[in-house]
Parts: structure tokens; C-alpha cells; sequence
């Protein structure tokens, strides 16, 4: 969502209650999973996919108060997802408990009834971290899909093959083919 800050008539600025784009389509979306100690990398994720045409979902933009987050959550992957991107990290490794997880699992029931040739699960990693050894079946694990690497000196060759990897998937005929895509890191 693209919330548009207005000041209050206390002089506070907030955002407004209506959002001027949605962040998903009725066409299908990318799914973007992570733990929320990687909010800042996955932010810059999501705006060179968005920047690329790409919808993504995500929980901060597409909950709303109210609503059943797991059910929601479910949903988006099994019924809107043409692309799954698990965000790995350490911060995510070091978790004993994690919603991403939940996600995941979820993900690779649904990677078991899709085609093997379409790459649906991307793996991407946000440190030098290990990819999990999830089993998906067919004595495929998790650590054996090719993983994007978005961290140190491979972030911009890292992100043109990760948005390039989810046009394709998606079946779209403009993938690039030169050229790199950054997205600005936020100012601090």
C-alpha cells in the first residue's frame, strides 16, 4: 500500500485510511516470507520487484485489523501466489519459534502439487546463512532449489536475477536480459 501521511488537525501526522494502490492483483502476486528482524532488507526486496511491475504480498500492506492473519496468510500463498520467496537470514536460522516457518512448510505443500519446472520457491538469502534441509518430495530438499544471494558485494547481480527469476515464473515474455536493478538503500 501506498499511504499518503496527512497531519491530523492536532498537528500529528498520520497516514490516511485510504490507500492509493493496492499491493496485490487479481492476476496473482509474489510472496514474500520473513522474520520481521529483516523488515529493512525485505523493504528494499520489495521495492525493486514493485519497481519491476511485480505484485507483492505482504503482511504489513495486505492485514488489516480484524481480520484472521492465518487464514489471510493461507490464502495468499495457495490461491495467490505465482511466487514464493523465502527470506533467510541467521536472524531467521537463530529463531526457536517462527511464523516463517509456519509459511514455509505451507509453501512446500503447495511446491509439491506444482509443476517441478516452474521455479514457485525461491530461496533467498539475506546473510550467509544455511538454506534449511526442508524435504519437498521426490527426494528434493529445500537447500537443493538455487538459492539468490541479496547480501554484501551480490546484492545488485543478486536482485536483476531474482526479479528476471520471478518474471519468468510468472510468464512473462520481459524478462531482463542486461542490465542490473538496485533499489536505493533507505537514508538512515
Amino acid at each position: 500500500w501506498s499511504w499518503p501521511l496527512i497531519e491530523s488537525a492536532s498537528g500529528v501526522t498520520v497516514a490516511s485510511y485510504a490507500p492509493t494502490m493496492a499491493s496485490t492483483d487479481s492476476q496473482g502476486h509474489v510472496f514474500l516470507s520473513y522474520v520481521h528482524e529483516n523488515a529493512v532488507e525485505v523493504d528494499r526486496i520489495e521495492r525493486i520487484l514493485k519497481a519491476a511491475g511485480i505484485a507483492v504480498w505482504r503482511d504489513t500492506a495486505d492485514l488489516w485489523p480484524g481480520e484472521d492473519w492465518q487464514q489471510k496468510i493461507r490464502k495468499a500463498i495457495t490461491d495467490g501466489a505465482l511466487v514464493f520467496i523465502a527470506c533467510l537470514s541467521d536472524e531467521s536460522a537463530a529463531k526457536a519459534k517462527s511464523y516463517q516457518r509456519e509459511e514455509l512448510l505451507l509453501a512446500i505443500e503447495e511446491y509439491r502439487l506444482r509443476n517441478p519446472e516452474v521455479a514457485w520457491l525461491i530461496p533467498v538469502r539475506l546473510s550467509d546463512c544455511e538454506v534449511p534441509t526442508y524435504s519437498l518430495g521426490a527426494g528434493r530438499n529445500l537447500d537443493s532449489l538455487h538459492r539468490v544471494d541479496l547480501f554484501g558485494d551480490r546484492w545488485e547481480e543478486g536482485s536483476a536475477r531474482l526479479v528476471a527469476a520471478v518474471m519468468r515464473a510468472m510468464g512473462r515474455s520481459n524478462v531482463p536480459t542486461g542490465g542490473l536493478l538496485d533499489a536505493p538503500t533507505p537514508e538512515a
